[in-house]
């Protein structure tokens, strides 16, 4: 249908003489504008590359309708974060597991607040990169592992930085039944804040801490 997007590539699943059809809607009026250029591009595919947790990942889509794939494994369940480089909505990201499709078709640009935290049980996973419509440019981004974060000490202040102003950093943080947390914010910074409980569920979110804003948690 030439009123949407360009199809997404697919895979072919036999070998042989294929036919196209294009043809004219039945609601078209004898005015209708039915004239088009198309390209069927043939698509290689991308060779998987061994993806490695907490280290940057800098790629491209070369051709329109490219798909790159990274693969790891598991030997026991872990926690995730996707953190994305890229402000475009013209990038997905996708995940395939032992369970099969883990997450399906997430944008780069909505990663911020949006993106669960990855809970993943053992197995061998599939992380796939795709260009929508004719998209072709760089992409970055990184896979956290939260087993990794640095610790942090209660009533100790610590400061940090981003080393790219769309990086994403994790922390720990030991705390009991029942305890409450006051975030001092002592220099503001335009990012965002989320806390999460010991199996990846958000326990809060601060939509940013550039106005200085102090919080409270609940009793935890």
């Amino acid at each position: 249908n030439f009123g949407f997007p360009d199809e997404e590539t697919f895979t072919l699943t036999q070998g042989g003489t294929y036919t196209l059809v294009i043809e004219g809607a039945a609601s078209n009026t004898d005015a209708a504008d039915v004239a088009f250029t198309m390209n069927v591009r043939p698509v290689v595919e991308s060779t998987p590359q061994a993806l490695s947790f907490n280290t940057l990942v800098s790629d491209s889509i070369s051709v329109a309708g490219e798909q790159d794939t990274y693969t790891f494994s598991l030997t026991e369940r872990h926690l995730f974060y996707f953190d994305s480089f890229n402000n475009t909505f013209d990038l997905t990201w996708t995940l395939a597991g032992p369970n099969g499709i883990e997450i399906e078709s997430q944008r780069f640009a909505s990663s911020e607040l949006s993106t669960d935290i990855l809970n993943l049980e053992a197995g061998d996973y599939t992380l796939t990169i795709d260009g929508e419509t004719d998209f072709i440019g760089d992409y970055q981004f990184q896979v956290l592992d939260l087993t990794a974060a640095t610790p942090i000490i209660p009533g100790t202040a610590f400061s940090d930085a981003l080393s790219s102003p769309r990086e994403t950093k994790v922390y720990t943080v030991d705390v009991t039944v029942g305890q409450q947390l006051y975030f001092d914010v002592q220099d503001n910074a335009d990012v965002y804040l989320r806390l999460l409980d010991p199996v990846g569920q958000e326990a809060f979110n601060s939509s940013w801490i550039g106005s200085g804003i102090d919080i409270t948690t609940p009793n935890l």
